[in-house]
């Protein structure tokens, strides 16, 4: 095994997006029962009149999801912390709000070759699956699902924001126009009314502002 990988899957929780100012861990000692990745993507659909089908134009990525599956044991040494101990520690670290934030924390997890997943707890379901003869729990199974949350910054240096190549999404400055969005997102004006058309604007000088634009990529559009 690589001496850089993470030998148990570890939750760290923060108090900022940044993951600079931790607070607590959670170390399973059991390797996950499912670790699953999913990854999205949003599309338009653009109908031709007369056509028997569609055409699908890439919009935007979707923040990636990691699903976990995770099984606590407490039937081993006498060591073992009892099973509602460890359902405590896990909920305290995904989802006990941050006083100073005044939300759930920040969240990073690791495991193996994966050194950061940065995300936030969506959900999780805790099933008692086995207890002793008075009825107290002695294993149990969390399936939870987190989804990934970068900063501003952690999210346009992974995504290069201001390539051509790739979809954005626009916040309407005041009097700004989409021939001015044309020339900053494509180095040109001319892509305007392909702008106008994807967005489903009549209007390509009046904008309304705070509005949000959807920037193809130029290969869309050119």
């Amino acid at each position: 095994m690589s001496e850089n990988r993470t030998e148990k899957l570890t939750i760290e929780a923060f108090e900022d997006i940044d993951r600079k100012k931790g607070l607590r861990s959670f170390e399973l000692k059991i390797n996950p029962i499912k670790f699953i990745f999913s990854i999205k993507n949003n599309y338009t659909v653009d109908n031709a009149i007369g056509s028997s089908g569609s055409q699908m134009r890439f919009l935007h990525g979707r923040n990636r999801q990691l699903s976990l599956q995770l099984k606590l044991d407490g039937t081993g040494t006498k060591e073992d912390e009892p099973i509602a101990k460890q359902v405590d520690s896990f909920i305290n670290i995904t989802q006990s709000m941050v006083g100073k934030i005044h939300q759930p924390p920040f969240l990073n997890i690791s495991w193996g070759d994966i050194k950061e997943f940065f995300c936030r707890l969506d959900n999780a379901s805790i099933d008692y699956t086995a207890f002793d003869t008075k009825g107290v729990p002695i294993a149990a199974n969390i399936d939870c699902s987190f989804t990934e949350d970068l900063s501003e910054a952690k999210r346009s240096a992974q995504d290069k924001k201001s390539s051509p190549d790739l979809t954005h999404l626009h916040v309407v400055a005041s009097k700004e126009n989409l021939p001015m969005i044309a020339k900053k997102y494509y180095g040109s004006t001319r892509f305007y009314m392909q702008l106008a058309k994807v967005n489903k604007l009549n209007n390509a000088t009046n904008l309304t502002t705070g509005s949000r634009i959807v920037i193809p990529p130029l290969s869309v559009v050119d």
